[in-house]
């Protein structure tokens, strides 16, 4: 079986600021979406993790939502953190 050779899109800016464009609307519905539910069964303070957060989107719209919580987002591509 031959290998074929990775593509890495983790550090490549250009790629970071295609997938941020394209998927900022679903990731700020998602956030809102998920804040919603947990302020719903009395999330109001606490800790939440985003491992790979991408570019933050989701995190912004949480922190909006929820804004005594502490966020951590995590990412393993540079660029994307940058944006977020």
């Amino acid at each position: 079986m031959k290998r074929q050779k990775s593509i890495c899109v983790f550090n490549d800016p250009a790629f970071a600021h295609r997938y941020a464009s394209k998927h900022t609307a679903m990731e700020r519905r998602f956030g809102e979406e998920y804040a919603k539910k947990l302020h719903e069964r009395g999330f109001t303070k606490g800790r939440i993790l985003d491992a790979s957060c991408g570019f933050g989107e989701t995190l912004i719209a949480l922190a909006k939502r929820l804004p005594e919580a502490l966020l951590t987002g995590i990412d393993l591509s540079d660029p994307l953190l940058e944006l977020a």
